[in-house]
């Protein structure tokens, strides 16, 4: 009965796991564009950059307030 369990359970996880694919990993690294707003909004034009990893310390220009600023991001593929 043991072996029987263990042949069920093989053939379960082999069946389960056999047609999934490894997850495909985007990397968000590079220059994002952002831009400091004083609404709750987007701004209409983005013009400043910052390097992704990094801190907004990095921003260039540089800001005069670290909690308002909004970023944009474009995957090209």
């Amino acid at each position: 009965m043991k072996r029987l369990f263990q042949l069920f359970l093989t053939i379960s996880c082999i069946s389960c796991f056999a047609g999934v694919s490894p997850r495909e990993t985007i990397s968000l690294n590079g220059q994002w564009v952002f831009d400091q707003t004083e609404t709750a909004f987007p701004p209409k034009k983005f013009t400043r950059t910052i390097p992704v990893p990094g801190i907004i310390t990095l921003a260039e220009p540089r800001i005069s307030q670290y909690d308002k600023f909004f970023y944009r991001w474009v995957i090209r593929g």
